[in-house]
Order: C-alpha cells, then sequence, then structure tokens
C-alpha cells in the first residue's frame, strides 16, 4: 500500500495480511482524516497573517506615497491658483 498524507504518515510499508496491521493502518488513515481540519485551520491562519502583513506594507506604501505628493507640491503655484480661483 502506498499512502502519505502529507505530515509524514506513510503507510507503504504497511502489512494488510493480517487483521492487527490492517486495523494499525487504518488508525493511521483515520488519524491522519482528522488531522485535515486542523492543518488547514492552521494554513489559514498563516495565509490570514500574511495578508494582514500585505495590507500594513500597502497601507505605509500609500501614506509614503502621499506625504511625497504633498512634499512635491509647488506652493507658489498652489497659492497663485487660489488666489485666481478666488476672484
Amino acid at each position: 500500500m502506498s499512502y502519505s498524507d502529507g505530515a509524514g504518515q506513510s503507510l507503504s510499508a504497511s502489512d494488510l495480511s493480517n487483521q492487527t496491521d490492517a486495523e494499525s493502518a487504518l488508525t493511521s488513515i483515520n488519524q491522519a482524516i482528522t488531522d485535515v481540519p486542523r492543518r488547514t485551520a492552521h494554513r489559514r491562519s498563516d495565509q490570514h497573517a500574511e495578508l494582514g502583513e500585505l495590507g500594513a506594507h500597502t497601507q505605509q506604501e500609500n501614506v509614503i506615497s502621499a506625504q511625497n505628493a504633498v512634499q512635491a507640491t509647488d506652493y507658489a503655484m498652489a497659492t497663485s491658483n487660489m488666489s485666481s480661483t478666488r476672484s
């Protein structure tokens, strides 16, 4: 039998020719099935953390971009434009 649950549980050496070994293989399969939701939840938690980091990074880039836009403003031109629109 060749099977691996992705977490290191391998049944490739399992001998299903007797009841004891077959029951042991079934126990291993049942444990692997039981572990799926836990591994999935852990993976989702990791992905959520990565998304949070990405969001924080994007927000930081947006703030820096806004700061650069403010610093790059030609205040003389902006003041002149404000004066001409108020007249």
